[in-house]
Order: C-alpha cells, then sequence, then structure tokens
C-alpha cells in the first residue's frame, strides 16, 4: 500500500513490492500472480467493511429513523478513519479507480450508502445534503495521519450537521 500510494499504482513494479516484502518476485507471483490482484486484496477489507455496513442496515421498528442515519454516519467514519490508507490510495490514484473489482465496486458501494442515507421519500436538497456529507467524510483521506486521532468527532458533527442531524455524535465509548 505504502509504494501504491507513494508512487501510484501504474508506477509500482511487482519487483518493488517483492523487494519491499523481501521476498522473491516468484514468490510474490505465487501468491498474486498480477499486480491487479494485491490492489483487490489490499482494498477487499474497507470494501467489505462497508458492504457489511449496508447489508446490517435495516430499519428496525421502534428505532428512529435519524438515530438510525447517525448511527450510520458513525459508522462509516469509523471505517474510513480506520481504513485510511486505502482511501488515500484510491483517491489519489485514477488507475486504481478505473479496476473493476475496485473503483467499480467502491462507487457501488458509497451509492448504496448514499442511498441509506436518504430519508424517506428525498428530494433534492436531501440528496445534495447527502453527497456533502459524504464528501465531507471522504475528505479525511487527504488529512495528515497524525490528525486521525482526533478526526472522529469532528468529522461526524460536520457530517450530521449537513444531514441536519447535528445532535452531538454519541461517541459510544471512541
Amino acid at each position: 500500500m505504502a509504494l501504491f500510494t507513494t508512487q501510484g499504482y501504474d508506477a509500482t513494479s511487482l519487483r518493488q513490492i517483492a523487494d519491499r516484502l523481501g521476498l522473491t518476485k516468484a514468490a510474490l507471483y505465487y501468491h498474486f500472480p498480477a499486480k491487479e490482484h494485491l490492489a483487490i486484496e489490499l482494498t477487499r477489507p474497507w470494501l467489505d467493511a462497508i458492504s457489511n455496513l449496508i447489508a446490517l442496515d435495516t430499519p428496525e421498528p421502534g428505532v428512529d429513523e435519524a438515530d438510525r442515519r447517525r448511527r450510520l454516519v458513525e459508522d462509516y467514519v469509523d471505517i474510513v478513519l480506520t481504513h485510511h490508507g486505502v482511501l488515500r490510495f484510491l483517491t489519489q490514484d485514477a488507475a486504481a479507480q478505473k479496476h473493476p473489482d475496485v473503483g467499480k465496486r467502491s462507487l457501488t458501494l458509497v451509492l448504496a450508502l448514499q442511498d441509506a442515507l436518504l430519508g424517506p421519500e428525498p428530494d433534492d436538497n436531501e440528496r445534495i445534503r447527502v453527497s456533502c456529507a459524504l464528501g465531507a467524510i471522504h475528505a479525511t483521506a487527504i488529512m495528515d495521519e497524525s490528525a486521525l486521532a482526533v478526526a472522529r468527532p469532528i468529522v461526524v458533527n460536520v457530517a450530521l450537521a449537513v444531514l441536519g442531524l447535528e445532535q452531538q455524535a454519541a461517541h459510544r465509548g471512541r
């Protein structure tokens, strides 16, 4: 991930990756016959986390819709911060974004998350607010690593404010 982020996906060779890992190129090829397989495996935990978040987001009887949406924002911010390196890599590298198993899946999942964050019967204003809230969350990709430790409450509260859900975010022990 460090090589992809600093040099770019296209500019990083399997030889460089093998050298960085202290492996022979043949050993690396055994596990990853192509560089694209590495990109898929490096992004899989982030993509799977988003997929699980969406799959588990089902309206529950008695749970307020605004509370569901707040929880969804908080959980997504946690995923983004946990997988900061992946998001930074995807944000900086157009080649990785174009890969169907990475870029297309990322876009599909973020659009599904966007739909989950929309309230019932959303209008254009609500769609714009959700897009802006996600933009605020995704802006963490350009944050310096040192800022991530204090970013969560700020990012959560900004996204909630944009959505009109500005009650202070529950920190749930974080």
